[in-house]
């Protein structure tokens, strides 16, 4: 999950603790910095506290007085509250470390010492480490395919990566680090189609020039950005768009990402989509306008991850606002209440993650018909279903149809963590997921 908060620095609920306004906790594993106003350029201000010059002096020293180090002490406190691994994403160069161009070029030193960025990886660490936190997890850079996100070339990119990498494991074996994060728009190809598997040199995406080029050395999980359509054939999800642009889609993505981690040698590493959720075409907006069609998307969008060879799905983001956020105030006020999106992020957690499942076979159709078999911990399956063909519409309860199950399966659950007994060995199924499960009778 990312999070920042949008009112009064950082008095937003943290998710595990929402809301007042209606409690419903929702549980995460990881929290990912970017959002928060934590990046490089916001923690090495430049500027002391009366607005004169003053990038730091002793760049690796976390008690160098140009540092502000209050607003990622709130979230490392809320992480270590509530048993959270940190993602911290290096990004933004601060106007003093590159001629004060602007955040999106690399340190002007990249190409020689790195000093700049170097000594601030030193200086994150021994600040985390001195308050008994931890960082496990250090991302190289944001979308850096996007140009107003990076401007610099790949080799430089690397050199990055390479330099955060060496800084950090002599201090801390246990730390790992994330490629940077292409995005699907990359990978896929803009406005024409990159074959990852058949591509040649400048055909390919910058991902699989990036990895093939040497970068994947420097990392032990390999990241990209999801952004995309939750399912292949859904016909309702948005007829504005023309019909080439279904391409976006999680399945075709995720194919060709695993072909360009299989081609650039870096098989076996974890996949992990490190930003996705709403981040939709404007065309698209108006087919999350309805609550109930929002919460569709959300179980959707995060169970078409899953059994795909990504081992981690990151929501970009828990209060940034807008009509599509988790939480029904979209400004992450303290008396805020979860939104029927939040619902469905809450409930798929608890089906998968929550109980630790297994996607054994994902999310596939037959006709518009969707189903998902999953193994919890006991290896007990679970089943959840989902029929694209059903909308969800004005104040009307959602359209659903009976569907044949299994005799083993005795209840589901909805999106909204009701539930429900299997009568007649049928269950309501529609655009919303829901999970058949089978409850073991308790023995006198």
């Amino acid at each position: 999950m990312n999070k920042a908060s949008h009112v009064g620095g950082q008095q937003s609920p943290w998710p595990n603790e929402c809301c007042r306004g209606a409690a419903a906790s929702v549980d995460f594993g990881v929290w990912r910095s970017l959002g928060a106003q934590v990046n490089w350029d916001q923690i090495a201000i430049g500027s002391n506290l009366h607005g004169a010059n003053c990038p730091p002096r002793q760049g690796s020293d976390p008690q160098d007085p140009c540092y502000r180090w209050d607003r990622l002490d709130g979230y490392l406190r809320q992480t270590a509250a509530n048993h959270q691994e940190v993602i911290y994403t290096v990004v933004d160069t601060p106007d003093f470390a590159n001629g004060h161009t602007s955040s999106e070029f690399p340190p002007s030193d990249v190409d020689g010492a790195d000093q700049y960025l170097k000594d601030f990886a030193t200086a994150v660490y021994r600040h985390v480490s001195a308050n008994g936190w931890h960082i496990k997890y250090w991302e190289c850079w944001n979308e850096p395919d996007v140009r107003n996100e990076y401007k610099g070339t790949m080799q430089q990119l690397g050199n990055m990566c390479r330099d955060i990498r060496n800084t950090i494991k002599p201090l801390d074996s246990t730390a790992q680090f994330i490629s940077p994060a292409f995005t699907s728009a990359s990978i896929l190809g803009y406005r024409r189609v990159i074959d990852s598997e058949n591509c040649a040199d400048d055909d390919c995406s910058l991902m699989q020039r990036y990895l093939a080029g040497g970068g994947g050395q420097f990392a032990d999980i390999i990241g990209y950005h999801g952004y995309g359509f939750p399912d292949p054939v859904d016909p309702l999800f948005d007829s504005k768009l023309p019909g080439e642009a279904i391409r976006y889609n999680v399945p075709n993505l995720l194919a060709n990402v695993n072909a360009i981690v299989r081609r650039t040698g870096n098989g076996g590493k974890p996949v992990w989509m490190t930003e996705g959720g709403d981040g939709l075409p404007s065309t698209s907006e108006d087919a999350l306008t309805n609550d109930d069609r929002h919460a569709a998307f959300v179980g959707r969008y995060l169970l078409q991850f899953m059994g795909r060879g990504t081992s981690l799905v990151a929501w970009y983001g828990w209060d940034f606002g807008a009509p599509f956020a988790l939480l029904a105030g979209h400004q992450g006020d303290p008396d805020d209440r979860l939104n029927k999106g939040g619902l469905a992020f809450r409930e798929i957690y608890a089906w998968t993650a929550g109980r630790g499942a297994t996607m054994v076979k994902p999310c596939t159709p037959s006709g518009t018909l969707y189903t998902c078999t999953l193994n919890d911990a006991q290896s007990k399956t679970m089943i959840i279903m989902y029929d694209t063909s059903k909308d969800c519409s004005g104040s009307a309860p959602c359209e659903t149809s009976p569907q044949k199950v299994g005799a083993e399966f005795t209840q589901w659950t909805d999106l909204e963590g009701s539930v429900h007994a299997i009568t007649n060995g049928t269950a309501l199924v529609g655009r919303k997921p829901i999970l058949l499960e089978e409850v073991s009778k308790k023995t006198h």
